[in-house]
């Protein structure tokens, strides 16, 4: 049962998501959210990228495409979405992982069944679920603390 793993001090719509979560996202981007269990990955964003990524830097062609997989720590603060920023929305986002994977070269396998990018077709309870997920993902005392309020202050 996918809502078989519950957090005490989750509301029902914020287990359900968090259970997607880990089913889903947590292959690349951590089961336990601190830490994405992969360090680089092709989310089938495109096919052809204007920015090769990691492969730019190395020169590996099995490397193009990669990019780093971010935490999910604050990710409703964090648009746009993407190593482009072309994803505006976390909408958008969940979008693009419900029906809009391209089958780029190097698309990550978790992405992947028989050859094609999967779908994972979210409803929009399962939508609505993973962003109260990821509302309990925010971390206030770091978003309001004055020693991070200016990027560009030493």
């Amino acid at each position: 049962d996918l809502d078989s793993k519950v957090f005490d001090g989750f509301s029902p719509l914020e287990n359900h998501g968090k259970n997607l979560y880990i089913q889903k996202c947590g292959s690349c981007h951590g089961e336990a959210v601190g830490s994405p269990s992969q360090t680089r990955a092709n989310n089938g964003l495109s096919v052809n990228y204007a920015d090769n990524g990691i492969g730019k830097r190395t020169g590996v062609n099995a490397e193009n495409g990669l990019f780093k997989v971010p935490t999910l720590r604050n990710i409703l603060f964090s648009a746009p979405y993407m190593h482009d920023g072309s994803l505006a929305t976390i909408d958008d986002v969940l979008e693009h992982y419900s029906s809009g994977i391209q089958n780029h070269t190097n698309l990550s396998k978790e992405l992947k069944k028989d050859g094609e990018p999967i779908r994972f077709n979210f409803t929009d309870e399962e939508k609505n679920a993973l962003k109260a997920f990821f509302a309990t993902l925010t971390d206030h005392d770091l978003m309001n603390d004055e020693r991070f309020s200016d990027p560009f202050k030493r």
